[in-house]
């Protein structure tokens, strides 16, 4: 396949175009300046059309199937945008597309984790991501399980997330995936939150057996 079919085959939005993904990654160098400039657009507030959407949210993982460098700043970039924008690029669920984005690629050091969920200015379902990400870096061993435990303690001890703010899932869930059972009473503390008010005894309890 040549790279202006490869691109065309990234365009198109019926269907997971597998054959042109696959094709794609040799041509991953050729195809960056495209895939950036795309990006770029999207960050400067530029509405894309569907073809371009298509396009740059399969050759963002083109891109970091191939780990081609400069990738993780252009998905910090893209992760500050607005809730709308988010959408429309990874339409299935944001969390999950960006975590395996920022995974692939992230080699920043432990600390850039941290920062990124206290102080960016990202939404909630970023921030949701980036808890996703803390944990499985934690799992892997890429960062201190002891420092990931002093940040998540804080971040309940000191309030740092509103009580409406679905980014408390992130939380939990990272402590949950993570095994923390001594968090047991911080999770019952973060359940009395108004995030949490649909919630019912019953998903505590599935919660609980799962940590």
């Amino acid at each position: 396949m040549k790279l202006d079919d490869c691109i065309a085959g990234l365009r198109t939005s019926d269907a997971i175009p597998k054959a042109a993904l696959a094709a794609g990654v040799p041509f991953a160098d050729a195809l960056a300046p495209t895939i950036y400039a795309l990006a770029d657009k999207l960050c400067r507030g530029v509405y894309l059309l569907p073809g371009d959407n298509e396009l740059l949210f399969n050759g963002l993982h083109i891109l970091a199937a191939a780990r081609h460098p400069g990738l993780l700043d252009q998905v910090l970039a893209l992760a500050r945008q607005p809730a709308e924008d988010l959408n429309r690029l990874f339409p299935d669920y944001i969390t999950t597309g960006l975590t395996r984005l920022l995974l692939t690629v992230w080699d920043r050091p432990p600390g850039d984790v941290f920062n990124l969920i206290e102080r960016a200015d990202m939404v909630p379902d970023v921030k949701w991501a980036l808890y996703d990400v803390l944990a499985r870096l934690t799992f892997d061993g890429r960062i201190a399980r002891a420092e990931t435990v002093e940040f998540l303690t804080r971040i309940e001890r000191d309030n740092l997330i509103d009580d409406g703010d679905m980014t408390w899932w992130g939380w939990e869930q990272a402590v949950t995936r993570l095994g923390l059972v001594e968090f047991e009473p911080a999770l019952q503390r973060v359940w009395k939150k108004a995030v949490y008010a649909q919630h019912d005894e019953r998903a505590h309890t599935e919660m609980l057996d799962e940590l």
